[in-house]
């Protein structure tokens, strides 16, 4: 791919395709808001119509995959619950209750759905923006937990990545 063909500047608010922000509250559940995120931002990107998906649903019913509720989980995971439950409900059928709950899948209708997902290599930041760019927003992990993060308020992040990833996040522009 030539850097001709990657537009400089993207971002995915603009065209529709990102939920409003939302409150994990004192669940440590931000690894199902990323997963959410980017699922709904794919299915945006592919039918132009923007869904508000379940994270209650990731916390409740992702622990034989390895996820840990409100002490925390994987996008990745979360990607393959969703593969293997054959969808996701929506938000309003299976609303976030900021705690751990029992999985309640079976009372609600999956609203969207993946057949699979892709890793951008580690520290590739080229690949990062094809993917974001070309296909839709990213769900990323972040070292949140560095001071240059957590005094952040403004503009464009420029401090060392950190490797001791610790927060779930979406990358839309």
């Amino acid at each position: 791919m030539q850097d001709d063909d990657v537009p400089k500047a993207v971002d995915w608010r603009q065209r529709g395709c990102v939920s409003y922000v939302k409150d994990q509250g004192d669940c440590g559940s931000c690894w199902a808001f990323s997963a959410t995120g980017a699922i709904e931002g794919a299915y945006c990107a592919k039918t132009g119509e923007l869904l508000n998906l379940s994270q209650q649903q990731l916390i409740d019913c992702s622990r034989f995959l390895g996820n840990q509720g409100c002490n925390g989980g994987s996008m990745e995971d979360a990607f393959e619950y969703v593969i293997e439950n054959r969808g996701i409900c929506s938000a309003e059928s299976y609303p976030y209750m900021m705690k751990d709950g029992i999985c309640q899948a079976s009372r609600c209708t999956p609203v969207a759905s993946i057949v699979g997902y892709r890793n951008v290599p580690r520290e590739n930041e080229k690949s990062m923006m094809v993917a974001l760019a070309l296909r839709s927003p990213v769900s990323v992990a972040i070292q949140a937990n560095q001071a240059a993060f957590q005094f952040y308020y403004d503009g464009v992040f420029d401090a060392p990545c950190g490797t001791d990833l610790d927060h779930g996040v979406l990358l839309v522009g």
